[in-house]
């Protein structure tokens, strides 16, 4: 049995009959409005409406057979013909204005909405707040297991990650002050990770024992969850910060960090002390950066964090984000994180190295078109890519170690690149940047470009050019 041949629905052939129409009345259209038409393109516009009408031709023992011709294509079916147009009443325009309640003439009472201000209040606007923050990091978790698996580059991935932070922060910005009567927001999300872990059945003796060695391990997950685990780490490192010191600790205080262990394998306290050992040792080289290396060429919303710990004397809330974005991409990248450096110093070494054979290349060149403000620029870059070669933050460290009597070894150089990949692209993105500007005032001043766009264009001009 042959199957039903198909129809062509009448929404189509009426918009077929509707172009040809149109188009055949365009030309027509122009020379009433006095313009001249192009015998070219009028021949180029009919062939288009000769396949129009072909097509139409095939499709028409397919159409519908009330579908109407294109000769009659002013009787279209209008799709608004079915509704009427009403004019407004005298009567209604004339009417006066709706008189707004108002208040009774003894009632003295001042009337406002309800401040939200409760600890059920904060709590919803928490909860709302951890659901917008959730789908931030799971976006970014993604993108850098992308990065692992070679289809971004460590720039965009930074990039994409810190501004994603910077949206978390600004997100957070009006929601502060609900939280502000009952402590703050780090102290609201304590409460709620608490109130969260007891629904799912764990007693308040195992979630005021949580921690790296304590209390029940099953609670790791939800403490991931909501950002408890980052807060608690955060909010022991900061009370053993003073106001201007740089915590040093000695090596393997927190215990040794091994990223080619399987985490997938490890119990939820494992986990946690995993979390413990590489936070603990990053921030040691955030607040070096933040409190001792002046002129650091990039900041991530890590460092800002810190910088504003130190001016308010308070943690904001997106270090506690930032904190567990920082926690995750180390999750995701394992024993990978080795990469990032051997990225950043390959990248930055053929860096230095163009700059110092351009600067040697111009160094008795005299031209007009190359002022000493791009030679000034040249080396201004080619030593900021050397300073950081050098690691201001290691050898910070080293001063402020010696002045304390702590050991700071060799082998703890550039540990700050190992330890945030996230800082590590910004860094990369700040210098290829640099190139980027460089790149373009030396292609202006020798015509690297402009010359042979010239000369190409002479020749196409005069017929020399094959193809």
């Amino acid at each position: 049995m042959l199957p039903m041949p198909l129809q062509v629905p009448e929404s189509v052939a009426e918009t077929i009959d509707r172009v040809i129409y149109i188009c055949s009345r365009f030309g027509t259209q122009l020379e009433q409005h006095g313009a001249e038409v192009n015998d070219k393109s009028n021949a180029t516009h009919n062939y288009f409406i000769g396949v129009l009408e072909s097509v139409r031709s095939v499709l028409h023992p397919r159409m519908p057979t009330d579908t109407p011709s294109y000769d009659s294509i002013e009787d279209l079916t209008n799709r608004f013909s079915g509704l009427n147009v009403y004019e407004p009443s005298q009567e209604f325009l004339d009417a006066p204005d709706i008189v707004r309640p108002q208040k009774a003439q003894d009632d003295e009472n001042t009337y406002e909405a309800e401040p939200q201000n409760t600890l059920e209040d904060a709590m919803i606007a928490y909860a709302v707040m951890l659901d917008d923050l959730t789908h931030i990091r799971s976006h970014i978790k993604a993108l850098w297991e992308n990065y692992k698996d070679g289809f971004y580059d460590l720039v965009t991935a930074a990039l994409v990650t810190n501004t994603g932070i910077d949206l978390a922060r600004n997100l957070m910005e009006p929601i502060l002050p609900i939280f502000e009567p009952h402590g703050g927001a780090c102290a609201v999300s304590e409460k709620f990770s608490i109130a969260l872990t007891m629904m799912k059945g764990f007693s308040m003796m195992e979630v005021k024992a949580w921690g790296p060695k304590g209390g029940n391990e099953k609670m790791y997950d939800i403490a991931d969850d909501t950002f408890l685990n980052a807060n608690i780490l955060l909010k022991a490192l900061v009370a053993l910060l003073g106001l201007s010191n740089i915590p040093i600790y000695k090596e393997g205080t927190f215990g040794t960090y091994d990223p080619n262990s399987d985490r997938s394998r490890k119990n939820g306290h494992q986990k946690f002390n995993d979390d413990q050992i590489v936070l603990f040792e990053y921030f040691t080289e955030a607040v070096t950066l933040a409190r001792a290396v002046l002129n650091y060429p990039v900041e991530d919303e890590f460092i800002r964090g810190i910088r504003e710990l130190d001016k308010t004397d308070k943690t904001p809330f997106y270090l506690v984000f930032a904190t567990q974005i920082l926690l995750d991409v180390h999750h995701i990248l394992r024993a990978d994180t080795a990469s990032v450096f051997e990225t950043l110093s390959s990248q930055t070494s053929a860096m230095r190295n163009d700059l110092n054979l351009h600067i040697k290349h111009h160094q008795n060149l005299k031209s007009e078109t190359w002022p000493a403000s791009n030679e000034r620029m040249l080396k201004e870059l080619e030593q900021s890519i050397a300073w950081i070669g050098k690691d201001p933050v290691f050898l910070a460290k080293k001063r402020v170690g010696q002045k304390v009597g702590a050991q700071v070894t060799d082998d703890q150089m550039y540990r700050i690149h190992f330890l945030s990949p996230i800082l590590s692209g910004l860094l990369l993105f700040h210098f290829l940047a640099g190139m980027h500007e460089i790149g373009i005032a030396v292609m202006n001043a020798w015509g690297s470009v402009t010359y042979p766009a010239h000369l190409y264009n002479a020749l196409q001009q005069e017929g020399l050019l094959i193809n």
